[in-house]
């Protein structure tokens, strides 16, 4: 990390201003130093290596096997769905066992030799053979959803990991819970697949990482970015900014939460922060000036979903008042595909943080494996936050758990990805990555409320994130402009 004094008439012009508003915005510019000489993996993907060494008790050398394996997942994915199609159920790296993929499928002898034909051998992958065929289990689901169809607050979708037909009933009524349970059975279908029912009430509230006022989440920039938020009330938040994206009509944008930049304090376009100085606004609608912050806001540019497929994202082109901010903060300063990884701990032995080059894109949902360890940066701080007094912002790495949230607290049937990772207010929009490769995998949406310091003891603490090619595909939907995460230094 470097700092660097403010140059331009421009830039001096803001910074008075914003000085007078609130000190704390307008501390020096901290921004990331272009990346030097290539790394050696070791010091690549030193904290997922130290996760899984913590975690499982591994070697470094067992562990740094492990990280490689796992960006070998498309190539053995690929290979064993091509062979035997919708019976490959369910795939996830077993890191409690050996540290290698497990797959699902009631065609084990095709997709062995699949994996051989493309060289996973048995120290990489083991094949599981299914009690059920997809055919099966969709059968089942269907049979327990029609007996249900009458009832209000059910949900019906296939666990296909554990080869169960799994209901939730989220309603308070218990007369309703009763008879949703009555009706659900216990199997379902000819085969007599497993039905498990949820009948628990309403899930816990959970909790959107942002935070609501700009001295509480600290100076300077650190983590992804730290994003200060100034709202139309008159009140500030704080996000952390995920990724950089150029669209196919040449802009430039920052990729973050929706949840950011609409919520209770929307009235009007929002406009962010970084040190004191301009960073991102929203995109005023077609036909208005960028400039005006009274023009309405173009509503296809964010969306704020944290349910079922977990669309909680906003991009918020740079600025342009004044000067490009885009080349402001990005030319001679940082690459384009830069995030930041700052160590939580920064006397650890093997602490490398600084910055970290993004050079590739998850291809979809279905490539994302459970087991993955993978990394996130968030710049929350417990600085006059008193909920956050104790927590340590930068980046920390985790275990993918499941992509199959349906919201902050319950999986099943939707499309988040949950990952052991902490977070607190300010860390919302904070991107997900895997270090060995530099793949870009989502944006933090939030998690169930926490305070404090992470917990040490009992389950892990985990955040929900959504993905990014969704949030980018669902903007080519309502844009009819492609978007694509910046993967070169000067893209």
């Amino acid at each position: 990390m470097r700092t660097v004094a403010f140059g331009g008439t421009a830039a001096a012009m803001v910074l008075v201003t914003l000085m007078s508003s609130n000190q704390a915005l307008a501390d020096p510019i901290t921004v990331p130093a272009p990346e030097a000489t290539p790394v050696s993996d070791v010091q690549r993907a030193r904290e997922s290596i130290d996760y899984l060494m913590a975690t499982y008790q591994v070697s470094q050398d067992e562990a740094l096997r492990r990280l490689r394996l796992q960006e070998r997942a498309d190539d053995l994915v690929d290979a064993v769905r091509a062979s035997v199609g919708e019976e490959l159920l369910d795939f996830r790296i077993d890191q409690k066992d050996g540290g290698k993929f497990v797959f699902l499928t009631s065609k084990p002898d095709i997709a062995s030799r699949a994996l051989a034909s493309v060289g996973g051998g048995s120290a990489d992958a083991e094949v599981v053979r299914s009690k059920h065929s997809a055919a099966e289990l969709e059968a089942a689901r269907s049979a327990v959803a029609k007996r249900l169809s009458d009832k209000p607050a059910v949900e019906v979708w296939t666990d296909p990991a554990t080869e169960t037909i799994r209901v939730r009933y989220s309603g308070t009524d218990r007369r309703t819970a009763s008879q949703v349970r009555t009706s659900a059975g216990r199997v379902a279908g000819d085969d007599d697949v497993v039905v498990a029912v949820d009948t628990s009430g309403p899930p816990p509230r959970g909790e959107q990482k942002f935070c609501d006022s700009p001295l509480s989440c600290g100076q300077g920039a650190a983590g992804g970015m730290r994003m200060h938020i100034r709202r139309d009330d008159g009140t500030w938040g704080s996000c952390t900014a995920g990724f950089n994206v150029r669209g196919s009509n040449g802009w430039v944008y920052l990729l973050t939460a929706g949840h950011c930049v609409e919520g209770k304090h929307k009235k009007k376009r929002q406009y962010a922060y970084h040190a004191g100085l301009p960073l991102v606004w929203e995109k005023a609608r077609d036909g208005f000036d960028e400039h005006d912050p009274t023009a309405p806001t173009d509503s296809r540019y964010f969306k704020n979903d944290p349910g079922g497929n977990f669309l909680d994202y906003a991009l918020l082109p740079y600025q342009t008042d004044g000067m490009n901010w885009s080349s402001y903060w990005s030319n001679g300063r940082t690459a384009h595909n830069h995030v930041v990884s700052q160590c939580v701990n920064p006397f650890a032995d093997g602490c490398v943080g600084g910055n970290f080059g993004i050079t590739d894109v998850v291809r979809d949902w279905e490539s994302v494996p459970v087991g993955a360890v993978l990394c996130a940066t968030g710049t929350g701080t417990g600085v006059l936050y008193p909920e956050n007094v104790g927590y340590t912002h930068g980046t920390r790495c985790g275990i993918v758990q499941n992509k199959t949230m349906n919201d902050y607290s319950n999986e099943g049937g939707g499309r988040g990805i949950k990952v052991d990772i902490c977070g607190r207010p300010g860390d919302s929009g904070g991107p997900l990555f895997s270090q060995l490769r530099g793949r870009a995998y989502g944006i933090l949406s939030g998690g169930p409320p926490e305070s404090g310091p992470c917990r040490t003891n009992g389950p892990p603490e985990y955040g929900v994130y959504s993905l990014v090619t969704d949030a980018l595909a669902d903007l080519k939907e309502r844009t009819d402009i492609t978007f694509n995460i910046i993967t070169t230094v000067n893209g």
